[in-house]
């Protein structure tokens, strides 16, 4: 039986890896790449994996017999609500509720800018390392609406998860989320509507949108749309 996760967080990898080295593995540690900058990520994927802190205690094995320590902490979501953090100690996988250290303001910068400029993998690197510390500030918010008009699907895709991590704090992202209902992609559309249905009452304005996405040819986008529409509603008699 499959089972979907999702990470927002990297490890460091010392001495740095090559980004090819996980390309000698088997498809048993598929999902966890190298980035450019040397750490240890999760992408997204849309194969349903048996085990993924299996897999990252194979990668990490994979590593330590090239030399290499992991080490790092990450927040992981998956089905069914569950969640938690993954800590690696010198390869040594924990999985628990260890809380991560906070990001200096100046890193936060760079990554931001990262987001802009960078190539895709920089891009998902520095949101998945954003989104594990929460940050939600207005130079942050910034750059995801940069990133969900994004040429890359993994990057609108990454930037929309983000903002629905976020909730009612990425209320100024409204109108880019609403614009990305017309993505070309149905799996953005759902993550956009998704997305505008985490942030709640504040955005009613993207309600007529919404419904017209009811009409969509995607299964996905209708029924995300739904939701939104519920939680959006919802949200309104709430207040």
């Amino acid at each position: 039986m499959g089972y979907y996760i999702e990470v927002s967080g990297a490890f460091n990898i010392d001495p740095p890896a090559n980004t090819s080295l996980l390309g000698q593995a088997d498809d048993t540690t598929l999902g966890w790449q190298i980035s450019p900058n040397g750490r240890l990520l999760y992408l997204p994927t849309d194969v349903q994996l048996p085990s993924p802190f299996t897999q990252l205690e194979r990668v990490c094995q994979l590593l330590r017999s090239n030399g290499h320590a992991v080490n790092g902490c990450a927040k992981w979501r998956g089905e069914d609500d569950a969640h938690g953090t993954i800590t690696v100690e010198n390869n040594i996988v924990l999985v628990g509720e260890v809380a991560p250290p906070e990001l200096p303001d100046s890193e936060v910068i760079d990554l931001t800018g990262q987001i802009r400029t960078g190539d895709e993998a920089l891009k998902l690197e520095a949101m998945q390392l954003l989104d594990h510390f929460a940050i939600n500030s207005s130079l942050v918010l910034e750059a995801l609406v940069c990133a969900l008009s994004d040429e890359s699907l993994k990057v609108r895709m990454s930037a929309a998860r983000y903002l629905c991590n976020l909730g009612e704090e990425a209320s100024p992202a409204i109108e880019a989320l609403i614009k990305a209902l017309s993505d070309e992609e149905p799996w953005m559309r759902a993550a956009a509507a998704e997305a505008l249905g985490e942030i709640g009452a504040k955005a009613e304005r993207a309600i007529p949108y919404l419904i017209g996405l009811l009409n969509d040819s995607d299964y996905g986008p209708r029924g995300r749309a739904k939701e939104a529409i519920d939680k959006i509603g919802s949200g309104k008699s709430d207040g």
